[in-house]
């Protein structure tokens, strides 16, 4: 199964082109691919995926990839940005972006071969201790919570500005 979550410029062209092909590709109804927009439990579904494809065009460094290395998921991605700097032959596979069947050929090698969890886990103690704790805790929560059920943490409490000489705080 394929799930596409999110939102971004020319969404509704894509959703609607692979609307269309997946109604011709599977006329019984029982196509294996899930658009699902935008969600904020991000990782408890992506906790359910065997591996995560970010097929950007334009990107610096997704937060998304840390994400999946701290679930231990493998990652395809295209060759943009700083992703080439995170993701590498031991944790993914990197496709020119733009290309479709260097993109589904990533896909099929990435779900073909047995990654190594460890090495995974090594790559998001590398890059993603800095943003990614919050969803670590996340993800570590049962994942049979209803979407959005789980708490993805506190706000701080809230701390006044302090006052500036020229213009004092009111009482």
């Amino acid at each position: 199964r394929f799930v596409m979550v999110g939102k971004g410029p020319g969404k509704s062209n894509i959703e609607q082109k692979l609307k269309e092909e997946i109604r011709a590709a599977f006329p019984n109804g029982n196509a294996p691919i899930f658009l699902t927009g935008f969600r904020k439990a991000i990782p408890q579904i992506m906790a359910s995926l065997t591996a995560l494809v970010v097929p950007s065009i334009q990107d610096a460094q997704p937060l998304v990839i840390p994400q999946a290395f701290a679930l231990k998921k493998t990652v395809i991605a295209s060759r943009i940005g700083g992703i080439p700097e995170i993701v590498d032959a031991g944790c993914g596979i990197l496709v020119a972006p733009r290309d479709v069947d260097a993109l589904a050929s990533g896909i099929v090698q990435a779900l073909d071969r047995r990654w190594n969890e460890s090495a995974l886990s090594t790559r998001f103690e590398r890059y993603g201790r800095g943003g990614e704790e919050e969803t670590l805790r996340v993800c570590e929560t049962p994942i049979s919570r209803p979407a959005g059920v789980a708490r993805l943490g506190t706000s701080p409490p809230h701390t006044p500005p302090p006052s500036h000489p020229d213009h004092p705080t009111r009482p």
